[in-house]
């Protein structure tokens, strides 16, 4: 008998996804599986949309609190041996779960296994045109650059793994005590950190999942935190460059990640945030890396805009 797959799906604010999400979830060939979603405060109508799946999804609800403390709840619900996630807003194709379990039953000691997902664009009205789901690969192919020990490569590049195209064993969700709620974005990036000093990991080369780019996404939110910046160097201070394989990162990599991530969070809030927070950022972009010429001629810009800032709002209290 195959074993139970719970499959955890944070949603917020996904009336006109959400469906189309559980869908493609309910239509995988592969069972048995439970669906565990969590509805993180919604205020669309998503919760009316959820009712009408009935027994074959459970439904649990909590005040806005993120996505990682949405997959925990969802994961302190579920059952099964096996844990694989999906966002409300997102898709699998078909075929997904039973590839990877396929891997899974044929190679036991896997305990990460992963595959390949596609950008979904919208048009410039913000529709999703219809598309065609690509060939897939043989099952067991497997991406041999992309896979063994991670670390050093997610901390000196973009994530290599994509949540929605994931199934793990849930003694891995276990050994790193879930995902860290402190962080409101970010949160699977570092649980993939993590992870990877405690396990290899498996890439197929299969197309499992089609991430939507949807521009009402949390990740698109203009905040205060700068989750990345503030994950990668946490790992950075606490595990250093090199992974359980002997595997060296390459500092100066890493130094230009922690700049790219401190310099575009700087940016973003000198044009559309708090001036002030952008010249914290700037500042730590130009320290990761010194050549940055960009950033200091940034710092110039933000100090004065903040200073402005600050005139003005003291002008407003009298």
């Amino acid at each position: 008998m195959n074993p139970l797959v719970s499959v955890i799906v944070p949603t917020y604010n996904c009336a006109a996804f959400v469906a189309d999400a559980l869908d493609s979830v309910l239509s995988q060939d592969y069972s048995p599986i439970e669906v565990i979603v969590v509805d993180d405060g919604s205020t669309d109508g998503t919760r009316d949309v959820l009712v009408r799946y009935g027994e074959r999804i459970k439904v649990f609800q909590q005040q806005n609190g993120g996505p990682a403390a949405a997959r925990n709840l969802a994961v302190s619900k579920s059952k099964g041996e096996y844990l694989a996630f999906l966002d409300g807003d997102d898709l699998w194709l078909p075929g997904k779960l039973a590839a990877q379990m396929a891997y899974i039953a044929a190679h036991p000691d896997a305990r990460v296994v992963y595959g390949e997902w596609m950008v979904w664009h919208p048009d410039a009205d913000g529709r999703f045109a219809p598309f065609n789901p690509p060939v897939p690969h043989d099952d067991f192919a497997v991406d041999d650059e992309n896979s063994g020990w991670a670390y050093a490569r997610l901390i000196s590049h973009d994530c290599i793994l994509h949540i929605i195209a994931t199934a793990i064993h849930r003694s891995v969700f276990d050994r790193v005590n879930g995902f860290d709620e402190s962080f409101r974005t970010g949160s699977d990036y570092d649980f993939w950190v993590r992870v990877s000093r405690h396990y290899p990991i498996t890439k197929l080369r299969r197309m499992v999942a089609v991430y939507r780019q949807n521009a009402a996404s949390v990740t698109y939110t203009v905040r205060r935190e700068n989750n990345g910046y503030r994950l990668l160097k946490r790992a950075v201070d606490t595990w250093g460059l090199r992974d359980e394989a002997g595997n060296l990162a390459d500092r100066r990599a890493v130094q230009r990640r922690l700049s790219d991530l401190a310099f575009m969070h700087g940016y973003r809030h000198f044009w559309h945030g708090d001036p002030r927070v952008a010249l914290t950022s700037l500042w730590q972009a130009s320290r990761h890396n010194p050549w940055r010429f960009k950033a200091y001629a940034y710092v110039g810009l933000a100090a004065v805009k903040s200073s402005l800032t600050l005139v003005q709002r003291r002008q407003s209290t009298y």
